[in-house]
């Protein structure tokens, strides 16, 4: 291609009288012709052609695709042609297209400029699409002192989905969760990347403020007198400052007291948990499951002719209104278990002697056994002393402690001895005071509590839950 000015033109002129003196004018046309057209067409279509993309949120095969052409061929006329594989997919500078399936695709944009005339060579690109499936990137994190636990919390996923967590910008952790101590106290970025179904997402970050905790061990004991009222003691260890306390029961707050009394109404398991913090410091909630039964008052009455005795439960609930709901009864004679289950015993005795009377109840899954008193029958049937069993053993089911009320009578031993007869707790009294045992190192199960006392011997039955 040449270049022409108007100087050359006159240089055409002169050019065409040579030609035309020596008879070559259709040679000198053609030569002209093509200058012409090389003038014409000269650097109006020139274009750096060019597009991009990008997936679009939210996966599913969606991109967006934007020309970013330029040069001196366009103008604001243009039009432009998309097509994927080949097949026409849309007519506007940015296209948003959803491919069907992963896989490998070409997309074409070929650009028009009616104003210049220009028709320019299609822009292709050969891709490589994975279909992402929808994934929210989210996680949870709780605080224990300086050390936090930081839980994923995604949904969406797919198999496979790895997992990279950062702290100011340094990996610390491919795990679905993990715990992290902070040395230091400041503003930290807590992120995290999920990669699934091929496709990695942007991270989901958090900033964490962090100030260094001191040393603590969160703990406490609970205790109950009847089997209703709990006593519950913080004893947790450490120094910290102006501390607040949140005791939670089945989720719900009852007490920001540091110890806590609390009466359950109603039979059941329970879940008590503490909580506690100091100085923009959160433990981690110090947690105990319990299983409630509510207290009740045991009592055996009875009536006589002779030998021939009739024993009746009169057991009751605290305001004195019957029991309720499912009862069964259990009854023992010296240790001979009777074979009825009625409200009412009859039992004639077979001569003079002491005689161990015993009432085991189950009432709505709650066990209150051992109630037993001793008789000392004489040959006319008339008690030698009163049948009153004084002796108040409590709580039953027991936790933790075992309180012993003793009332006027004078004890001397008791021994604890589990279902196979093995006596796994001994204690010599000799006194007439109340006192307590601690029965946590028993194992679950059911125990007769034997007390040998100065008017004979009476076994009371316990459940350790």
């Amino acid at each position: 291609m040449f270049l022409v000015d108007v100087s050359e033109i006159h240089t055409y002129k002169r050019t065409y009288k040579y030609f035309k003196q020596k008879n070559m004018k259709k040679q000198l046309l053609l030569i002209v012709s093509v200058l012409v057209l090389s003038v014409n067409t000269y650097s109006q279509c020139n274009i750096y052609g060019n597009f991009n993309y990008y997936p679009e949120a939210g996966g599913f095969g969606w991109y967006t695709f934007y020309d970013v052409s330029y040069g001196v061929g366009l103008t604001t006329a243009q039009s432009y042609q998309w097509k994927v594989n080949g097949v026409n997919a849309g007519t506007n500078n940015i296209l948003h297209y959803q491919f069907p399936s992963s896989g490998t695709y070409t997309v074409c944009e070929t650009i028009t400029d009616p104003v210049s005339g220009c028709n320019f060579p299609p822009i292709c690109k050969t891709i490589n699409i994975s279909i992402c499936p929808a994934v929210t990137v989210n996680f949870t994190g709780t605080q224990n002192g300086n050390t936090f636990t930081f839980t994923n919390s995604s949904t969406g996923t797919v198999n496979p989905t790895t997992y990279s967590w950062t702290i100011d910008g340094a990996t610390v952790s491919t795990a679905s969760s993990f715990n992290h101590t902070f040395t230091t106290s400041g503003n930290h970025q807590v992120c995290l990347t999920v990669t699934s179904g091929g496709c990695t997402f942007d991270p989901k970050c958090y900033s964490v403020l962090t100030t260094i905790c001191p040393s603590f061990t969160q703990n406490y004991t609970y205790s109950t007198a009847d089997g209703g009222t709990y006593t519950f003691t913080n004893i947790s260890t450490g120094t910290i400052n102006n501390p607040t306390y949140n005791w939670k029961i089945n989720g719900t707050s009852v007490s920001n007291s540091q110890n806590m009394n609390y009466t359950f109404t109603n039979q059941g398991s329970y879940q008590v948990c503490q909580y506690i913090n100091a100085n923009s410091c959160a433990y981690i909630p110090i947690c105990a499951n319990l299983y409630v039964c509510p207290p009740i008052l045991m009592e055996v009455t009875h009536t006589n002719t002779g030998l021939a005795y009739v024993f009746t439960d009169a057991s009751r609930k605290l305001d004195n209104s019957p029991l309720g709901g499912t009862l069964t009864r259990n009854w023992s004679i010296n240790s001979v278990a009777q074979t009825t289950h009625n409200q009412t015993l009859n039992y004639t005795f077979p001569g003079a002697g002491n005689y161990a009377v015993c009432l085991d109840l189950l009432h709505n899954s709650c066990i209150y056994g051992g109630y037993c008193g001793t008789l000392n029958i004489t040959t006319t049937g008339i008690l030698a002393d009163d049948y009153n069993p004084e002796i108040s053993i409590y709580p039953n089911p027991v936790q933790e402690i075992l309180h012993f009320q003793l009332g006027q009578s004078q004890l001397h031993s008791v021994d604890i001895v589990d279902v196979l007869g093995k006596v796994v707790y001994t204690k010599d009294v000799n006194d007439n005071c109340d006192f307590s045992i601690d029965t946590q190192t028993l194992a679950p199960g059911v125990y007769n509590v034997v007390l040998k006392t100065n008017n004979g011997q009476m076994v009371r039955r316990i459940l350790k839950p």
